[in-house]
């Protein structure tokens, strides 16, 4: 049965209101890439790569509920992996990325993420294809494919740098300079994080409504992030949405508020 872009428009009017609406966010343009990145959450599965999410912005202002809540909508909101991220400790990072691929995680998050964060590990890691890297584990005889992974990162107003802001998706959070885009108010769901493991099937099939349609209508977006699945995938499904008017893959994808990439 078809999809129809009204149907996708009301599932995405249901997850802003319930899941997006009450984040302190800067700006449209951010609403639009926490929803990709819920998106992407729910169908990494069917593409075979994924942007570095970065949530930056002072502390208290929902950073981390929002990457928990990602992780809860692909199943588990605690089942995770941990990198620094930072130069002295790229090979324990590489190997982390290993090991959490081997076990079947989906997420590695990089916790106090520096102001332009350079990371050669997670920039090869969310360059490269699922299984086009290779890691040497300890004990193991043969060398681990990296893949399936989703990579997440929060800080208190870093970004990436030029390098790693071309694989990248920021969402900015209230800052002093960056005053939210409404009232800051309360939770809808005073635990949104449960609420969310509660209502997961409810949510996915949210999502589903809207790469449905995005996959009847298969369009194309222009763009560079790799590969082009991902790009076809979610920001193609994200194609046929609207945030007051705006399509949400070309807010999710313009220019950041801060320096960012002249093209993604």
């Amino acid at each position: 049965m078809e999809t129809s872009r009204t149907q996708a428009q009301a599932a995405l009017d249901w997850l802003r209101t319930e899941l997006t609406a009450d984040f302190p966010l800067a700006s449209d343009e951010d609403e639009a890439r926490l929803l990709t990145y819920f998106v992407t959450a729910s169908a990494r599965a069917l593409v075979d790569s994924s942007p570095f999410i970065l949530f930056t912005g002072d502390r208290s202002t929902g950073k981390s509920t929002a990457a928990a809540i990602g992780r809860a909508i692909a199943g588990d909101p605690a089942r995770y992996a941990r990198i620094s991220g930072r130069g002295p400790d790229e090979r324990t990072d590489s190997l982390i990325l290993a090991a959490a691929s081997t076990r079947g995680l989906r997420f590695v998050h990089c916790e106090d993420v520096p102001a332009h964060f350079d990371s050669p590990v997670v920039e090869d890691a969310v360059d490269a294809q699922d299984g086009d890297r290779l890691v040497r584990v300890s004990g193991s005889d043969g060398l681990v494919p990296i893949a399936g992974l989703t990579l997440t990162g929060e800080s208190v107003g870093g970004e990436p740098s030029a390098n790693l802001a071309r694989h990248s998706l920021v969402v900015h959070f209230a800052t002093p300079s960056l005053q939210p885009r409404r009232p800051v108010r309360a939770f809808r769901h005073p635990n949104i994080v449960d609420w969310v493991v509660q209502n997961r099937v409810v949510i996915v099939q949210r999502i589903a409504t809207i790469l449905q349609h995005g996959f009847e209508c298969a369009q194309e977006i222009p763009g560079a992030f790799k590969p082009r699945n991902y790009t076809s995938t979610v920001l193609g499904g994200l194609s046929h949405v609207t945030i007051d008017g705006e399509l949400v893959s070309d807010l999710a994808v313009s220019r950041d508020i801060t320096e960012g990439p002249e093209s993604w």
